[in-house]
């Protein structure tokens, strides 16, 4: 089932997971403070101390959290646009060549793995495009000489055999 998905339907589950876990555990967090205030109720310094650290507590957990949540969405938005754009032209690349189209031009201004696959695949459609060319070259000199053996020999014979 995970391999069917597409890259950035991953990473969204997998960094949307992570938010979660980090909301379940703020929500936890916060609930064992409001009840460790319920207890202390009091009007004893002690009491009064404790409220304090545990409010102190509050702030941070609600901070952290806040942070380690927009983290996970800033690493997702930026890890989907850094992969799912060049993995989709890489995409495109092969798609356009495996369909037999080699006029296109591929090029890209990528550096890192995804740069040098896409530069790859570039390389790769203008080696097969220059092949393709090699190749009728040498059926178009293959089929000349055939006609050039075949006119002398219809000269030769009777003119009804021969064809124009």
């Amino acid at each position: 089932m995970w391999n069917n998905l597409k890259i950035g339907t991953r990473l969204l589950l997998a960094f949307g997971g992570l938010a979660l876990v980090v909301l379940l555990l703020m929500v936890m967090a916060l609930s064992g403070i409001g009840g460790a205030e319920q207890a202390l109720q009091g009007t004893t310094p002690p009491a009064q101390a404790a409220l304090a650290q545990l409010q102190s507590a509050r702030t941070w957990v609600i901070g952290c959290s806040v942070v380690v949540f927009l983290l996970a969405v800033v690493a997702t938005l930026s890890l989907r646009a850094s992969v799912v754009a060049p993995l989709n032209q890489a995409i495109l690349i092969a798609e356009t060549v495996a369909s037999g189209d080699l006029s296109q031009e591929f090029n890209s201004d990528l550096e890192g793995d995804f740069g040098r696959l896409l530069g790859a695949l570039g390389t790769m459609e203008d080696t097969l495009t220059d092949l393709v060319s090699r190749i009728k070259q040498s059926t178009d000199s293959i089929t000349a000489s055939a006609l050039t053996m075949a006119t002398p020999t219809c000269r030769a014979g009777r003119k009804t055999r021969c064809r124009p």
